[in-house]
C-alpha cells in the first residue's frame, strides 16, 4: 500500500516544542474549513494549535491532547478533534485524520477514525514530504 504524504504546517517558535505534519485531510480542514466550520471556528483552532506546538503536546496531555485508541491521540479544539499519533517522542505530531464530535462519548464513527489512523501508524504508511 502506498504511503500518505504528511507536511509540516505548524512549526514551534519555542524550542523544545512539537512540529505539526498534517495529511492533505486536515490540511483542507485548516486552509478552508472544508464547508464544516466557519472562518472563526478555523481561525482559532489554529491559534490554540500554535499554542499547543509552542509549549509541546505533552504539557496539555491529558486535558486537550488524549490519548483515544492504541497509540493514537486525539487533540481537542472545541468541537474539532484531530487524529494522530507522535513520531521521534514528543517532537513531532502527526495529524492525519478529523471529525466534528457532536456527543460527549466517542461514538463508533470516531472510534473508527482513530483505530483506522493507528492502522496508519502501526503499518508505517506515511511519510514526511519537506
Amino acid at each position: 500500500m502506498a504511503s500518505l504524504p504528511v507536511v509540516a504546517i505548524i512549526r514551534p517558535v519555542r524550542p523544545g516544542g512539537t512540529t505539526l505534519w498534517a495529511s492533505a485531510k486536515v490540511m483542507r480542514l485548516l486552509a478552508k474549513g472544508d464547508g464544516l466550520i466557519d472562518q472563526l471556528q478555523r481561525d482559532k483552532s489554529i491559534r490554540k494549535l500554535q499554542h499547543f506546538c509552542d509549549g509541546n503536546f505533552k504539557l496539555f496531555m491529558p486535558a486537550a491532547v488524549k490519548r483515544e485508541y492504541g497509540k493514537t491521540f486525539g487533540v481537542h479544539l472545541n468541537q474539532i478533534r484531530l487524529a494522530g499519533f507522535f513520531a521521534d517522542g514528543h517532537a513531532d505530531f502527526i495529524a492525519m485524520d478529523w471529525f466534528i464530535k457532536k456527543t460527549q462519548r466517542n461514538d463508533g464513527r470516531m472510534n473508527l477514525v482513530y483505530a483506522k489512523v493507528d492502522g496508519i501508524r502501526e503499518a508505517g504508511q506515511w511519510r514526511r514530504v519537506e
